[in-house]
């Protein structure tokens, strides 16, 4: 696998997932520099940091933003992974092509059979879908909390022709007709018991899987440190 820039979209938080995620990322992909654009991180040394401030405008409105500056930095490699910093690469990387989770419609049909009703991010994707329909394009959920290889002229095509409707990854992989595999569901794991299934590639977390049984399946995985950590406390 061809080995590119990494940059992660990050806004600040207590908890320890962006260093466990880098560990991953050193441990499972093969990778060129690794960028943070956002917040300044405690105990973590990027190669390359760029502050943004992450406050005002809508959390769309800054990751918008930040893709432009990215594309536009001649610096960063003319592909490059997209992620966040809950992503953790369980298992060596292989493959650029990335992964859907079906279809958005399936999708929005989950969160209102789980809320018995519409949601604002429902009707989000609901618009997301509307506008690729209309443009002829299929509808798969790229939206999953996984790396994203992205082209820069792919990504500025896609936000000059989608300029005021959020979800990039949605909107990218479609435009493009980014070929990929359909893991069926999202790997982002949200309950206090929730662990990774033995072939998982992925995992994301949230607050509270993190900090229960998933983060501590992903603690013993990556006990190593990094070279990111300005300091190895563990």
């Amino acid at each position: 696998m061809k080995k590119y820039d990494i940059v992660y979209f990050y806004k600040y938080t207590k908890t320890q997932e962006l260093k466990y995620s880098l560990r991953s990322v050193e441990k499972n992909m093969p990778h060129n520099e690794v960028w943070i654009y956002g917040d300044m991180p405690d105990g973590i040394k990027p190669d390359h940091m760029i502050e943004v401030l992450q406050s005002g405008f809508t959390v769309w409105q800054r990751t918008t933003n930040m893709l432009k500056d990215i594309c536009l930095n001649p610096d960063i490699s003319e592909n490059f992974w997209l992620f966040n910093d809950d992503f953790f690469i369980l298992k060596p990387m292989t493959s650029e092509k990335p992964v859907y989770a079906g279809t958005l419609e399936e999708r929005v049909a989950e969160i209102e059979q789980r809320h018995k009703s519409k949601s604002a991010y429902s009707r989000q994707l609901e618009r997301v879908i509307a506008a690729l329909k209309k443009d002829g394009f299929k509808t798969r959920n790229y939206a999953t909390h996984t790396p994203l290889l992205v082209n820069k002229e792919k990504a500025l095509e896609t936000i000059e022709r989608y300029p005021t409707i959020p979800m990039f990854r949605a909107l990218y992989g479609n435009m493009h007709d980014i070929k990929g595999r359909n893991i069926k569901r999202d790997v982002k794991l949200i309950g206090a018991h929730d662990i990774p299934k033995e072939d998982q590639q992925f995992v994301s977390t949230n607050d509270t899987s993190f900090n229960k049984e998933c983060g501590k399946y992903i603690r013993r995985m990556f006990a190593k440190p990094s070279r990111f950590e300005v300091k190895a406390d563990g």
